[in-house]
């Protein structure tokens, strides 16, 4: 190599060394700029970094295509998505994330209720300590839990202040009441956390949350739209119940009747676990004694006390749940086109006797109770997807 030659090869390595020593120096300072942005975010959003799972999807599930509820339960945007083999999930932040949707809502002083029901009690839930239970050790606590109103409601008491004068409407609401079991209020409480009507698919949505998300993460769901506090498995708010100087709301009402160990919180923010249940079925109760207070309600709601129209009623307890404005029409007509033939045939066909409408459409040679308002009612769709989150059970 010649003198200049040696120069030349003397530059080119003091050249490359000072190329590595700023690419060090650059790479340095990316690095602290995005450690200094991680610890922004975490401080922004109160968040601290939480372990993440892994975990094997059913198969029943792989490959099933989901959107909206589905998708942001599983910390996913809600665009649709496909369920692979594999579910990463951090439970503490899909929580986090639902009630970050929630808040987003634009009335932030009706939502101020839920916020605070955040602070003082969500927050403080460690969610990544998964308590697992299956779908089956599900419904049993809610058989249990409808089994032991069922003792222990003072029907009596209830028949004394209410129906002293009535002994058939005293009879046949106990009976009513007691046709309600487990599947209703399972199938009610999928109805209130899944939007489509897909009940096998629900089915098996739920006991994947169950298994792998844990209890804690159903009993503190929030309801991400609308501006109350509502959460849990049946979505409650104060509107159904609450106890106050001024009176009680719905459920509440019938908390008087069972022993004070048995009762339900005062306000639907207190309410744990097993509590959601038996609101869902107090709820049910206050509802069906409305209705029963109408006389022409009667004869429909005799049928209801028949095991071969439970799925009927438990579409009838959704219903009262989501579209209270409809429950007398909804079952009268049902009512009608179950007992009436010629006000079905009118129904069901035109003034040149040409069929137009075609009722059981589910060929079980009845007409079941959400049928008895056509799409797009939204009575209509409420009925419908519990009648297929029951039939799936």
């Amino acid at each position: 190599m010649n003198e200049i030659g040696s120069e030349q090869h003397s530059l080119l390595q003091k050249g490359k060394a000072k190329f590595h020593q700023n690419k060090i120096k650059i790479g340095s300072a990316i690095a602290i700029v995005l450690w200094l942005a991680a610890g922004v975010y975490e401080y922004e959003t109160h968040q601290k970094k939480e372990p993440a799972f892994t975990t094997k999807a059913p198969q029943e599930l792989v490959g099933k295509h989901i959107h909206d509820l589905y998708s942001y339960y599983l910390g996913l945007d809600g665009d649709t998505s496909t369920i692979w083999d594999s579910v990463y999930f951090q439970p503490q932040q899909i929580i986090q994330a639902l009630y970050a949707r929630k808040f987003s809502r634009p009335n932030k002083e009706h939502l101020k209720p839920a916020q605070a029901f955040y602070d003082s009690t969500v927050r403080a839930v460690d969610f990544n300590d998964i308590e697992p239970v299956s779908l089956e050790q599900y419904w049993e606590s809610i058989q249990n839990t409808v089994c032991l109103i069922q003792e222990q409601f003072d029907w009596v008491k209830f028949n004394q202040d209410t129906y002293e004068d009535e002994p058939e409407k005293a009879v046949l609401f106990k009976n009513i009441c007691e046709n309600i079991d487990g599947n209703s209020l399972l199938a009610y409480s999928m109805t209130e956390l899944f939007p489509n009507a897909d009940g096998a698919f629900n089915k098996d949505f739920l006991s994947f949350l169950l298994q792998y998300w844990g209890t804690k993460f159903i009993e503190f769901l929030p309801a991400i739209y609308d501006d109350l506090a509502s959460f849990g498995p049946y979505q409650f708010t104060y509107l159904a119940i609450s106890e106050t100087k001024n009176g009680k709301a719905w459920a509440s009402n019938m908390n008087p009747y069972l022993p004070e160990k048995s009762r339900i919180p005062g306000n639907v923010v207190d309410l744990k676990w097993d509590d959601h249940h038996k609101a869902a079925y107090l709820f049910a109760m206050y509802n069906i004694w409305t209705l029963l207070e109408n006389d022409r309600n009667v004869p429909a709601l005799k049928l209801l006390t028949l095991p071969e129209y439970r799925n009927d009623l438990t579409q009838l307890i959704a219903i009262m749940h989501n579209m209270p404005a409809y429950w007398d029409d909804f079952l009268q007509e049902w009512y009608r086109l179950n007992t009436n033939p010629d006000y079905l045939y009118k129904k069901t066909h035109n003034k040149d006797h040409k069929r137009i409408y075609e009722y059981d459409t589910n060929k079980n040679h009845k007409i079941d109770l959400y049928e008895s308002k056509i799409k797009p009612h939204l009575s209509h769709n409420y009925g419908m997807k519990t009648y297929f989150n029951r039939k799936a059970l």
